[in-house]
């Protein structure tokens, strides 16, 4: 018995809190880690940080946010490890412009889907 409830003690409570603070998630709707990385750089989801108010879940933005941001059209960028299950798909934008319209090199966003019509949005920390 007390074995069995070590092992709920992990799995809904250690385990979801581990997974948040590293680069893995866990294969459900909210198992996003707060902070990824891609192309050495690091991103952390804009509408959530690590806090008891958090409660773990990260806002949706839709589709037509991303399109009014200029987020759109996605490309697949790179995936996030996932504990158990495939991996979560990383998705771009366009590369952002300069004032004469070239584009930068600098990804300062990234586009992590999380259920049916629902995006999480990574920002890059630091500067570029």
């Amino acid at each position: 018995m007390l074995a069995f409830i070590g092992l709920l003690l992990f799995t809904y409570g250690w385990l979801p809190w581990l997974v948040r603070h590293s680069d893995l998630a866990l294969p459900a709707i909210g198992g996003l880690p707060y902070y990824i990385t891609y192309a050495g750089r690091r991103y952390a989801t804009s509408e959530c940080r690590p806090s008891a108010a958090c409660r773990g879940y990260h806002a949706c933005v839709t589709q037509s946010y991303l399109i009014a941001q200029g987020l759109w059209p996605l490309a697949p960028a790179g995936a996030i490890s996932s504990f158990v299950g495939p991996d979560v798909p990383i998705l771009a934008g366009p590369l952002p412009r300069d004032g004469q319209g070239r584009q930068i090199g600098v990804r300062f966003t990234l586009v992590v889907p999380n259920g049916a019509g629902c995006y999480v949005v990574y920002g890059l920390q630091g500067g570029p």
